[in-house]
């Protein structure tokens, strides 16, 4: 090879010594591997090179495609994917696969309730740049207001009435925002359904004397003080939630609402979230902001947003069960999710 060399290689010998090294392949660099060693080129060694490189490159490829068909599965979420891994994966990562940037982050610290994308808590670090959060959305029943209760002996009464025992386990374990889902699985026909829901929101409203959550009313202001904007994304209807939320004065708390009959699209679906996002002047997209919820479809629509989704135990889920379904973390409470990210703020 040294007829190859320039002048400049000639006046160098550290490179002239790497020269008469074989380089290291360049599809397999770059991606985090150790490089491996380098030996002395010999007579037939671009045959080896042939034998060998290709097989390797191919698998490197293949592990590489299948790292990110993992991502993909797991569904949205632009911080701290792959829930229950130690080391996890963002859509930073792998935007940056591709040759692109971290996008959609305009302010200048991510706070993740205390827990970072790599577990460590404290401070986010996203592609090497810390962002803070944009905002925090919220579900209602069973996150701030406690209303399941009475939310399920208005179900028992409807379902009663259709010749249906539904009992309070039944009820947990079936549970979701998609009141027509929730008929249909208790084994209610399709053509009956739509009544169902009519008779069910008659007695829920005269019968409505549900409180708040301990410690939610003072999460929400500590965290309207800290300068977060806070909104709101409830399958309940607007009449309904609406009374609830005057009741207790939280008008001014939530200045965004979107609710159950606001939108054709249910959670999981990520419409409403978007919306809430838009009404927030904060852009089409959710990356940046939390979804603070109780129940699966919560973090799947969190997920679906491209949210960070942080799951509340209640009855309808533990932690296990949360994480199962797509919670980036969790949370006793609503009020001790919020003393963990306001003890992370400098």
């Amino acid at each position: 090879m040294p007829e190859r060399r320039d002048a400049a290689d000639r006046e160098a010998g550290q490179i002239a010594r790497l020269a008469r090294r074989r380089p290291a392949n360049p599809r397999l660099a770059h991606d985090g591997r150790k490089e491996p060693d380098v030996n002395p080129v010999r007579p037939g060694d671009e045959t080896d090179d042939r034998l060998v490189a290709g097989p390797l490159a191919r698998r490197d490829e293949h592990e590489r495609l299948h790292d990110l068909a993992e991502l993909d599965a797991e569904g949205g979420g632009g911080f701290g994917r792959g829930v229950g891994r130690g080391v996890e994966h963002d859509d930073a990562e792998r935007h940056a696969l591709a040759g692109g940037g971290v996008h959609d982050a305009p302010d200048e610290r991510i706070e993740l309730g205390g827990v970072d994308r790599f577990g460590h808590g404290g401070e986010s670090s996203i592609g090497g740049t810390l962002c803070r959060m944009r905002a925090i959305v919220f579900d209602w029943d069973g996150t701030l207001a406690d209303t399941l209760p009475h939310m399920y002996a208005a179900t028992e009464e409807v379902a009663a009435g259709f010749g249906l025992r539904v009992t309070w386990e039944d009820y947990c374990r079936l549970w979701t925002p998609d009141w027509r889902t929730l008929y249909r699985a208790f084994g209610l026909p399709d053509d009956l359904v739509e009544e169902a829901g009519r008779r069910w929101w008659a007695v829920y409203r005269g019968r409505d004397e549900a409180g708040l959550l301990p410690g939610a009313a003072d999460a929400l202001r500590r965290l309207h003080r800290a300068g977060y904007p806070l909104a709101l994304v409830t399958a309940g209807h607007r009449d309904n939630v609406g009374a609830q939320i005057r009741r207790h004065g939280l008008d001014d708390l939530l200045p965004v609402r979107v609710h159950g009959d606001d939108l054709p699209e249910a959670k999981p679906h990520p419409a409403p979230l978007l919306r809430a996002i838009r009404e927030l002047g904060l852009g089409s997209t959710a990356v940046g902001t939390a979804y603070v919820g109780d129940a699966f479809d919560d973090m799947r629509m969190a997920r679906a947003a491209g949210a960070h989704a942080v799951g509340i135990d209640s009855v309808l889920g533990d932690e296990v069960a949360l994480r199962a379904a797509g919670a980036h973390e969790t949370a006793t409470s609503v009020a001790a999710w919020v003393d963990r990210l306001l003890a992370t703020r400098v």
